[in-house]
C-alpha cells in the first residue's frame, strides 16, 4: 500500500502583530493558518504523501477561507465537517531579547471543539489509509474529543494502521491530572509517541535524576516499556533567548537509544517546529529509514522550520537533505 495519512485536529486562524510589536501597539495583524495536525499534514503533503484532515469548520466566510487554504496546500477535504459557527483563533505576540513570546487562545466553542462522540465514522475514514496521527491538543479540547481520539487510535490499530501521537501538552487546555488520565487510555494504541522532553518527564512522573542528566533518553525507555510503543522520540530545546536556541532529538525503539546531531539556531518563528519534527519523523519512517536516519531527518526538519515564519513547514526534500549533508547556510545560492 502506498503511504497515506489521516490527521485529526483543529485548523486555527493565527493573528500576530507585525514586526514583533506588542498586542497593545498593534493596529494590524499578520494572518496565517495553523494547528498541530494541519501543520503535519501540510509538510507531508508537500513531500508527496497523500493527506486528509479530519476536522470541523463553520459554514461561514471564515470557514470558506479555511477550506480554500487547505485546498491550496493539497489537503484532502473528504472528512471536513461544516458545523457550528466559530473558527478557532489564536493570537501570538512574538518575543525578542528578554521578552518571551505570548500566546492567547480564542477557541472555546469553536466548530471543532463542539465535536461530539460518534460524529466521525472512523471505520470509514480510516479504511484506505496507512497512518493515523493526532495530538494531545485535540484530546485536551473536550471530554468528547478525548473519547474520539481514543476511539480513532483504537480503530486505527485494529485496522493495521501505524499510529502516532504528539503529546503537545497545553496547560491552557487541561490540567496535568486530566492529561495523565486520558494518556493512560490513549498510549496503548500508539506506535510512535512524540513529545517535548520536559512535558514527558512532568506528565509521567519521571524525576530529574543525575542519571537522566547524563543520558536523557533513559526516560524514553521507561515510557516505551510502560505503554508498549514501538518508538518514543523527543525534541530537546535549550533556549538561549527568544531568538536563539540549541536543538537536537533523542529516540528509543525498544532496543537502542538514539541521539541526533545538534543545531545552534537563530529563530524566526518557533511555532510549528515540534510539528515539523513530527512530520519529518513520520516521513522518514514511511520511507523505511532506520531509526537513526529518521531521527536525523526529523531534527533537520524541525531546525529548518525555526527559520520560516508561520505555522507551516516550508521546505523541499532536497533542502532538508542538503542540510543533513552539512549545508547550514551562510552563503548565497545563485
Amino acid at each position: 500500500m502506498k503511504p497515506s495519512i489521516i490527521t485529526f485536529g483543529e485548523l486555527l486562524l493565527r493573528l500576530s502583530p507585525p514586526d514583533r510589536l506588542r498586542f497593545s501597539q498593534a493596529n494590524s495583524f499578520n494572518v496565517v493558518y495553523g494547528g498541530a495536525e494541519t501543520n503535519v499534514a501540510v509538510a507531508l503533503g508537500a513531500w508527496g504523501i497523500p493527506t486528509k484532515l479530519v476536522t470541523a469548520l463553520p459554514s461561514n466566510p471564515l470557514g470558506d477561507a479555511a477550506i480554500q487554504h487547505l485546498k491550496k496546500e493539497g489537503i484532502g477535504l473528504d472528512h471536513v465537517a461544516r458545523t457550528g459557527e466559530r473558527l478557532g483563533i489564536y493570537f501570538v505576540e512574538e518575543g525578542t531579547s528578554v521578552r518571551s513570546t505570548q500566546v492567547v487562545y480564542d477557541r472555546k466553542d469553536s466548530s471543532f471543539a463542539q465535536s461530539t462522540v460518534g460524529q466521525f465514522d472512523w471505520e470509514f475514514i480510516l479504511k484506505d489509509a496507512s497512518w493515523f496521527h493526532t495530538t494531545g491538543i485535540t484530546a485536551g479540547l473536550s471530554t468528547s474529543l478525548a473519547t474520539e481520539t481514543s476511539n480513532a487510535l483504537r480503530i486505527a490499530k485494529e485496522k493495521g494502521l501505524t499510529t502516532s501521537f504528539d503529546l503537545n501538552y497545553r496547560a491552557q487546555l487541561w490540567t496535568r491530572d486530566a492529561a495523565k488520565r486520558v494518556l493512560q487510555k490513549i498510549l496503548p494504541f500508539v506506535d510512535v509517541f512524540i513529545g517535548l522532553d520536559t512535558h514527558m518527564q512532568e506528565l509521567f512522573g519521571i524525576s530529574y535524576s543525575e542519571e537522566l542528566k547524563d543520558a536523557p533518553s533513559l526516560y524514553l525507555k521507561e515510557i516505551q516499556q510502560r505503554f508498549g510503543c514501538k518508538m518514543v522520540a523527543a525534541s530537546l530545546r535549550e533556549s538561549l533567548s527568544p531568538t536563539a536556541i540549541r536543538w537536537k532529538g533523542i529516540a528509543y525503539d525498544g532496543v537502542t537509544h538514539f541521539t541526533s546531531a545538534e543545531y545552534d539556531l537563530s529563530v524566526v518563528d518557533r511555532i510549528g517546529t515540534g510539528d515539523a519534527f513530527t512530520a519529518g519523523l513520520i516521513y522518514a519512517l514511511m520511507q523505511n529509514k532506520t531509526p537513526q536516519e529518521g531521527l536525523e531527518f526529523a531534527v533537520a526538519t524541525g531546525a529548518w522550520k525555526h527559520t520560516v515564519f508561520g505555522d507551516h513547514m516550508i521546505a523541499s526534500l532536497a533542502e532538508i537533505e542538503s542540510l543533513l549533508q552539512g549545508d547550514r547556510g551562510g552563503s548565497i545560492r545563485r
